[in-house]
């Protein structure tokens, strides 16, 4: 390939050309419930010119169409969002039952679609690249999940 011509990315969900945008490998829900306060020790810490000169960021990574983005990618961010707020934003006392009422095809989906960002931003090895690549279709809700896909969950308080 002649050095002036750059290989065209594509959408990771889709293969689309794009345009790409900015997906969260944390979703903005957690960083933002985990990070409320350290915003707001930031907000004072600007106004009054003292601590950390730092600011938490929001670690992205630039390979996902909009369209998938907005799309899918947001409405599976949704539903975990509604599932952190209904369990897992409160404390509950020790031996306290609760019951976990998920979808497991959704969760399972989030779950993978966490696992395939984080991989593609940390450039995990190649072979489980291509493992985690299979579970794409899952992930975007086009197919069933794998046969051979389990989803050992364990919820601690």
């Amino acid at each position: 390939m002649p050095p002036d011509i750059k290989e065209q990315r594509l959408c990771a969900y889709c293969g689309s050309p794009g345009p790409l945008s900015r997906e969260h490998i944390i979703p903005k829900f957690i960083f933002n419930r985990h990070n409320r306060r350290s915003k707001e020790r930031l907000l004072t810490d600007i106004l009054t010119h003292s601590g950390p000169s730092n600011t938490p960021s929001e670690p992205t990574i630039a390979d996902v169409c909009s369209q998938c983005n907005g799309g899918f990618l947001s409405g599976l961010d949704d539903y975990a969002s509604g599932l952190y707020d209904r369990y897992f934003a409160h404390s509950y006392p020790r031996g306290t039952e609760i019951r976990f009422d998920f979808d497991f095809d959704r969760l399972s989906r989030w779950l993978m679609k966490l696992a395939f960002n984080a991989g593609r931003s940390r450039n995990w090895p190649p072979e489980f690249m291509e493992q985690l690549r299979g579970f794409v279709p899952y992930v975007r809700g086009i197919s069933a999940a794998p046969p051979e896909f389990w989803l050992l969950l364990h919820v601690l308080s």
